[in-house]
């Protein structure tokens, strides 16, 4: 009888433990959800360093660059709204593909300038109209290739003899678009790397920025300027706009105060 008893208790001292151990784990997967719901939000709702709303872009000489007067024009312009804007903010500098992925991440508010594409319409939320450019076609003057009828040329897939120089984020889309086209396609890192193909003819054209190919032609190869040349046909009209976060704090509230306030200030200053 007593041994009897001496195993019932040992069962249900097995059956306490068990119950423990279970309740244990049971709390240690809540704590672990609850912080990793925590860390979720954290992420997609960083609050601004020192109140102010963070805003991103890279080097694109003569529209940005951390160097240039007044860190490039289009930030000058950029800065003239967000001053009248209710809101402080701060402009920070960092590689193109950061800058995207932290907009993404809503790591920070915004970045600029970006074109209309696709891919920016599904992952950010677009301003209103920033400013318009043309993007040419650039090849070297004695690359014989662009003789009579190739300077006719005006689409892309015209140019399926030739080998074309492109960079990632650009409205005619990743390498394999081109070669898609029938066209051969070499890639770099930005149009600096391009220009520099071009020059030493690894490649026969690249499509660029006309405000951009000319500042970076001058101050790449200031003593031979001259050295390229651009296609009377336009590669295309583009629009730059500035890019926001879907995830920032009040991202779409502040968006609708900058695109009131850019059109406030465009429309002051050509009254000038």
């Amino acid at each position: 009888m007593s041994s009897r008893l001496e195993k019932l208790k040992a069962i249900g001292i097995l059956i306490m433990i068990c119950c423990l151990m279970l309740t244990g784990c049971q709390h240690t997967d809540k704590q672990m959800k609850t912080h990793e719901e925590v860390l979720a939000s954290t992420i997609t709702s960083i609050p601004e360093k020192d109140g102010k709303v963070l805003i991103v872009t890279g080097e694109y000489p003569p529209y940005v660059g951390e160097k240039l007067n007044n860190q490039g024009f289009l930030t000058e312009m950029i800065e003239n709204t967000l001053k009248n804007c209710d809101f402080d903010y701060e402009i920070k500098f960092y590689p193109w593909a950061r800058c995207r992925e932290m907009v993404k991440k809503g790591l920070a508010w915004a970045s600029y300038p970006y074109g209309d594409t696709k891919i920016n319409r599904e992952t950010y939320l677009l301003s209103n109209m920033i400013y318009s450019t043309e993007h040419r076609y650039y090849y070297r003057k004695d690359n014989k290739k662009f003789a009579g009828s190739a300077k006719n040329f005006d689409s892309l897939d015209d140019f399926t003899d030739f080998v074309f120089g492109g960079a990632n984020a650009y409205w005619y889309g990743n390498r394999r678009d081109i070669l898609n086209l029938g066209v051969k396609a070499e890639w770099a890192e930005d149009s600096d790397a391009l220009l520099k193909m071009l020059y030493t003819r690894r490649i026969d054209f690249m499509i660029e920025d006309e405000l951009v190919c000319k500042d970076a032609i001058h101050r790449l190869f200031p003593e031979d300027v001259n050295a390229f040349a651009t296609l009377e046909t336009e590669a295309k009209q583009v629009d730059y706009y500035m890019l926001a976060s879907k995830y920032y704090p009040d991202s779409e509230k502040l968006l609708k105060e900058f695109n009131e306030e850019f059109l406030k200030t465009k429309s002051s200053e050509s009254q000038k």
